[in-house]
């Protein structure tokens, strides 16, 4: 007889083991799966630290959908939105990483919406902007925004590396998340599912 593992007995969700890229066989460090697997486990790293192995599938899925949005959001503009309640800590932090990594988006916050609500729109000078590198160093809770300046051009670069092949899959019907999920193979083609709305 089979024993059944201790998670699964007591009820808990399974989650996947860490396997670095190179290890499993990727030697393209611009791989669009190559990538993806490291800004998953980046986001994960800066949200549990040494905990980030022990997320439930669904925490990994949801880390794995942000990071095929944000390189999808680097090949081309994607119309999608990030929903999430300030309550679900774990969540909230990924949304704001994704904020970070993408080229560029429009952060919404919004405590309770009524047909009054006020927008207050944000921002500061173009010289303010081009502080961007000095920005990027500043620390964060758990990290240092210079690694995700350096995780933001890593995908960049591989976007732009890959984006021939993933136009050529989109001349065939697919979408942007689809060609990429495609290229990468492994999990990421229903990812993009995800990512989609399939």
């Amino acid at each position: 007889m089979e024993e059944t593992p201790r998670h699964e007995a007591e009820g808990q969700a399974q989650h996947t083991v860490f396997t670095p890229p190179v290890a499993a066989g990727m030697t393209d460090a611009n791989a669009p799966g190559y990538v993806l697997d490291a800004v998953t486990w980046f986001l994960l790293g800066n949200v549990f630290g040494d905990y980030r192995l022990t997320v439930t599938n669904q925490c990994e899925r949801t880390a794995r959908t942000i990071a095929l949005a944000v390189y999808s959001g680097h090949v081309a503009p994607l119309p999608f939105s990030l929903s999430v309640w300030s309550g679900d800590r774990p969540a909230f932090v990924l949304a704001q990483y994704a904020g970070l990594l993408l080229p560029a988006c429009t952060l919404t916050i919004r405590q309770y919406t009524t047909p009054t609500a006020r927008t207050l729109t944000l921002k500061t000078d173009g010289t303010d902007g081009r502080l961007d590198t000095l920005i990027d160093r500043r620390e964060l809770p758990s990290r240092s925004r210079m690694d995700i300046g350096y995780m933001r051009r890593r995908i960049a670069s591989s976007a732009e590396a890959n984006r021939t092949r993933i136009t050529r899959a989109g001349e065939r019907g697919l979408s942007v998340p689809e060609a990429v999920g495609m290229i990468a193979g492994g999990v990421w083609p229903s990812i993009a599912a995800i990512v989609i709305g399939g």
